[in-house]
């Protein structure tokens, strides 16, 4: 008898093992039905939090689909976009109960609260500022974490909150400046008041060109990066940006760039020394003193010899001083270099391209020709090296000239 009962259990126990292992095997393949189902103790048993965030983001994307869907009337889809935000609040929560340590999913949770049921009185909206920050802890070293909640702030009004978490954002990685500064800026924020919140970096500085340009500030700002290019240490972003808006941009004016440059270097930093010399060189061909821009760009060059991109830069110059022969060698050694680092076969096509525009100029139109089709071979997509092969081909007589 006790051998039964024994056997009895023993199989129960089997069969209630069986199904739990179904169950579980279910929730972790089938994320339909792991978000379907409403059985007890599901937040012990359920799906992992991966497949809950996957579930739960594209119930945020079908919402918002909804809401752009001109089929629908703006109350309906307002409706069916609330409805998959409920739903992507409980799936997010579920994600939490199996994985607590979520600073993404428990800002995401606080972004979708705040816009189902915005907080009105004081109490409330500091509590949902508490929750951000409680996002803000779990995941202290992760700039991308700081951005998602600085965004989430400025959805939510809160701008001076928001400004704070952009500064973290920049600290933890300068490189995301150009990003935060246009978020501040798309936000409305004064150029000064973004220059202001934000850690004194160059990055900052640099990525401010635009919103300064787009205020009117233009000359406040290139004053401000002529005093960082004087002091020691200057990182090279910082030029680059100087001689983008002075080259290319609105404030257009060679002659000061060369002014700042002149007086400021050279400096100890070989990075920034490249770009004072590579920016220097263009300033002086667009003054029309191409040998001299010639001469900087070689300087450059001496610094960094095995950059091909410098041999290019090279070339270019001196095609546009009208020195095609200099133009031919630097673009030659450039393809040198790219076929010995395997450079992908468009960079390969480029080069040949260059080398039949120099060609071109120098008058050798045969070998431009050929320099032409050996771009298209190596990268058919190349529109600027079929033109012109269809343009030798239709001054040859070798296809109809009026073919479109």
């Amino acid at each position: 008898m006790r051998r039964r009962i024994l056997l009895t259990l023993g199989l129960a126990g089997l069969a209630f093992y069986a199904g739990l292992a179904v169950l579980v095997y279910r929730f972790q393949t089938d994320a339909e039905f792991a978000a379907a189902w409403d059985g007890p103790w599901r937040w012990i048993f359920g799906p992992p939090a991966r497949v809950l965030n996957r579930l739960a983001r594209e119930e945020i994307e079908r919402g918002l689909q909804a809401l752009h869907d001109p089929d629908l009337a703006p109350a309906q889809a307002l409706a069916r976009h609330r409805e998959a935000l409920r739903r992507a609040e409980e799936l997010l929560v579920r994600s939490l109960r199996a994985q607590p340590i979520q600073a993404r999913t428990m800002a995401r949770l606080v972004a979708i609260r705040w816009e189902l049921d915005p907080p009105l009185t004081p109490e409330a909206i500091a509590e949902r500022l508490e929750h951000v920050a409680l996002a803000s802890r779990m995941a202290p070293r992760n700039p991308d974490v700081q951005l998602d909640l600085a965004r989430l702030l400025l959805q939510a009004g809160q701008r001076d909150a928001a400004l704070d978490y952009l500064a973290r954002t920049v600290n933890l990685d300068p490189r995301r400046a150009g990003e935060v500064v246009s978020l501040a800026a798309q936000a409305l924020f004064e150029p000064e008041e973004i220059r202001a919140a934000l850690p004194d970096l160059p990055e900052v500085l640099a990525a401010l060109a635009e919103p300064y340009a787009e205020a009117g500030m233009g000359e406040r700002w290139l004053a401000a990066v002529e005093a960082r290019l004087a002091q020691p240490g200057v990182a090279p972003v910082l030029p680059r940006a100087y001689g983008q808006q002075l080259l290319e941009r609105p404030w257009r004016d060679p002659a000061r760039l060369e002014r700042a440059f002149r007086a400021c270097g050279p400096w100890g930093n070989k990075d920034a020394e490249l770009e004072r010399l590579r920016l220097l060189a263009r300033a002086a061909l667009a003054l029309g003193r191409g040998e001299e821009a010639i001469g900087l760009a070689r300087q450059a060059l001496a610094l960094e010899p095995e950059r091909r991109d410098l041999d290019e830069e090279l070339g270019a110059l001196a095609l546009q001083a009208g020195r095609p022969a200099e133009a031919i060698q630097a673009f030659e050694e450039a393809l040198r270099k790219a076929g010995e680092a395997g450079a992908p076969a468009s960079e390969r096509a480029r080069l040949h391209r260059r080398i039949g525009q120099a060609l071109e100029a120098r008058g050798q139109l045969h070998l431009a020709y050929q320099a032409y089709r050996r771009a298209l071979r190596l990268w058919p997509e190349d529109r600027a090296a079929r033109q012109r092969v269809e343009a030798f081909e239709r001054d040859a007589g070798l296809v109809d000239s009026k073919r479109p």
